[in-house]
């Protein structure tokens, strides 16, 4: 087990550049000293720090990525120090300080931007991140009534025998919207956007209604017949009467290797 310890006052990459250490928990002794990748002054790395498992999160909400004090947030593997992946806010602009707070579950990661303007001068937002994502992202998407293409992730584990997997499609309308999965991948346009899964389609569960512009649907892998191994594609309908004159549209699609 492991126990990371945030030190955003840290100058190793300049003044408050900020650090954190991660330590073995049944020993003491500290296996490492991380900081911020390509990191300067007052970066505050460290500022908020998560973990589960074997992954670690840390934030840097004074980052400079898009302008001062955008922020970031890095993952990092926690037995070798090895930063693994940074996120950022899709749109990240000075000030928002994203990776203010930082979480970390078997399969997500969030950030939180707290001067975000989304809904008001520094009324703050989170981001939704996939830790565990499964499989490849094809066909791309036309963009919505959100003013945003919907992308789709899979997170979770591609083995049957695990049964655990969920699906993300962002941004999409507050409206109606069910995932549906099939055997072959196609770029048919179709309603206001691209069908870009084809064979016999099979859906999953009952259309719901998005909430926060996020529509998502954990897979009962026994109830909807995914029970062998083999490639399947996923993608989401959803309702957009704001959009075009079909009043409907697709997420990109994703492709799924699925094992025993």
């Amino acid at each position: 087990d492991y126990l990371v310890v945030g030190s955003p006052n840290s100058d190793d990459l300049g003044e408050r550049s900020g650090a954190a250490y991660v330590f073995d928990v049944s020993s003491g002794q500290q296996l490492h000293k991380l900081v911020q990748p390509q990191g300067s002054s007052f970066d505050y790395f460290g500022r908020s720090v998560a973990i589960d498992g074997g992954i670690i999160v840390i934030g840097s909400p004074g980052s400079e990525f898009q302008g001062t004090a955008t922020g970031t947030a890095s993952r990092f593997d926690a037995a070798s120090g090895a930063v693994l992946q940074t996120f950022n806010g899709s749109d990240s602009s000075s000030r928002d300080l994203f990776g203010w707070r930082v979480a970390i579950s078997e399969d997500y990661v969030i950030s939180t931007a707290v001067l975000d303007d989304d809904a008001g001068l520094d009324s703050g937002s989170a981001f939704l991140f996939c830790n565990a994502c499964q499989g490849a992202a094809y066909c791309d998407s036309t963009i919505n009534s959100t003013g945003s293409a919907a992308t789709l992730i899979s997170c979770g584990s591609a083995s049957i025998a695990d049964a655990r997997m969920s699906l993300t499609a962002s941004p999409v309308p507050n409206e109606f919207a069910w995932f549906f999965y099939g055997s072959t991948q196609i770029q048919a346009p179709f309603g206001d956007g691209v069908l870009c899964v084809g064979g016999a389609l099979e859906r999953l569960g009952q259309p719901k209604l998005t909430v926060g512009n996020i529509a998502r649907r954990d897979i009962d892998f026994a109830h909807e017949g995914i029970l062998v191994p083999g490639t399947l594609n996923f993608q989401c309908w959803f309702r957009d009467p704001d959009g075009g004159p079909a009043r409907f549209n697709y997420s990109q699609a994703v492709s799924v290797d699925f094992t025993p």
